[in-house]
């Protein structure tokens, strides 16, 4: 027999595979759950290349409710549909591939108006399906429906979304479409969906810092040290209360809103700088070693500038012409505070009827830091020379 035939012969014996070659495709921490799976019935194998989405569900969460109906129903030839619906997963999720399943199995919202939207906001190639499905899942988790579609027509944008950013902004959203709650008062209006991959952002974080100032500072104003007053043309108006340490940040693109803890710790006072009306500078006074009268420690212009020397002559005037005993830090002030954080996040625990490790009972500031959505750090490659 010649070799071509000989080998032909050995290929048509050899038993084909049990598990369909998309099960390949899942990644890799799953493959092997999802290769059991299938390999149990030739239905459950189908569902690689029919239904990636359902298969992956009964693999990662095999006990959750629903999961033995819509592991019966497919086993016994029905419909997608309804072991779909058994398993709580919404069908719109039959068109997402393989690489867009990791280890665990998301709560995506459905219905027929969401289902219809998100068809045309896909993603576009396999290779980004797992980076869209995390922020569609983040948003929907802790959001609305409204928010998960927005982050997944905002994944399609070259910069991406990343997870931790679809939760801020849902967060946001989520508050600020509840304005007769603490948060939704703090949120700055109503949130669309057409808004903006980086406005959304911004405003999220405004959001966060406005929530963390009355997480610290609460509604009554402190006792700001100095009077209000003015020198050589310049106003100096106390920063007191949380509407004016947004308004602050705002129009002098800074980050006073960060000063809470000094604040509230007594250690350091801000003051706004105008002329004519207009803010020209950001003050903040403490008092600094063993002086027994408030020095100026900081005066800085719009997006932290220098100010200009006429300023610092007019603040210095201001401060020596005033009169106050030192002050004494506080002790125990060292976070947020537990009944206001309660306050703040009881809807949303209400809503979604659990307490996530990102968002605890107890209040905790890093908690609330890790809200920011901040992108990781990736350093950049370097290119290889190529020789001539």
């Amino acid at each position: 027999m010649p070799m071509f035939d000989l080998a032909t012969a050995l290929a048509r014996r050899r038993p084909r595979p049990a598990v369909a070659p998309r099960v390949d495709r899942f990644a890799p921490e799953i493959r092997a759950a999802v290769a059991r799976l299938a390999a149990r019935d030739a239905r459950l194998n189908d569902l690689a290349a029919t239904f990636p989405a359902l298969l992956h569900r009964l693999a990662v969460a095999p006990r959750a409710a629903g999961a033995e109906r819509a592991f019966a129903t497919v086993c016994a030839g029905g419909s997608l549909k309804a072991a779909a619906l058994a398993a709580g997963l919404p069908f719109w999720t039959r068109r997402l591939p393989p690489e867009a399943f990791g280890p665990t199995a998301p709560d995506l919202p459905g219905g027929p108006i969401f289902a219809l939207r998100v068809a045309n906001v896909l993603p576009a190639t396999p290779r980004a399906a797992a980076a869209w499905l995390a922020a569609v899942g983040e948003a929907a988790r802790w959001g609305d429906p409204a928010a998960a579609l927005w982050a997944a027509r905002e994944c399609a944008d070259p910069a991406g979304l990343t997870p931790e950013e679809a939760r801020l902004v849902a967060l946001h959203a989520f508050f600020a479409n509840r304005p007769e709650t603490r948060g939704g008062t703090l949120a700055g209006g109503r949130w669309a969906p057409a808004i903006g991959r980086e406005a959304a952002i911004e405003k999220g974080r405004d959001w966060l810092g406005r929530v963390r100032a009355y997480l610290t500072l609460g509604d009554q104003p402190v006792d700001p040290w100095l009077e209000d007053g003015a020198a050589d043309g310049y106003d100096f108006v106390a920063v007191a209360t949380v509407e004016a340490l947004a308004e602050e940040a705002k129009a002098m693109s800074n980050c006073v809103e960060s000063y809470v803890w000094d604040i509230a710790q007594d250690y350091e006072r801000l003051f706004s700088v105008r002329r004519d009306g207009v803010r020209v500078a950001t003050l903040a006074v403490a008092f600094l070693d063993e002086a027994p009268f408030p020095q100026l420690c900081q005066l800085k212009g719009p997006t932290n500038v220098a100010a200009p020397p006429e300023v610092w002559y007019a603040a210095r005037r201001w401060v020596a012409e005033q009169t106050t005993a030192r002050r004494e830090s506080k002790d125990g002030v060292d976070g947020p505070d537990r009944d206001r954080w309660i306050e703040i996040w009881r809807p949303w625990w209400l809503a979604r009827r659990r307490l996530p490790p990102e968002l605890p009972l107890r209040a905790c500031g890093a908690a609330l830091g890790g809200l920011h959505g901040h992108r990781p750090y990736r350093r950049r490659r370097r290119r290889r020379r190529v020789r001539a």
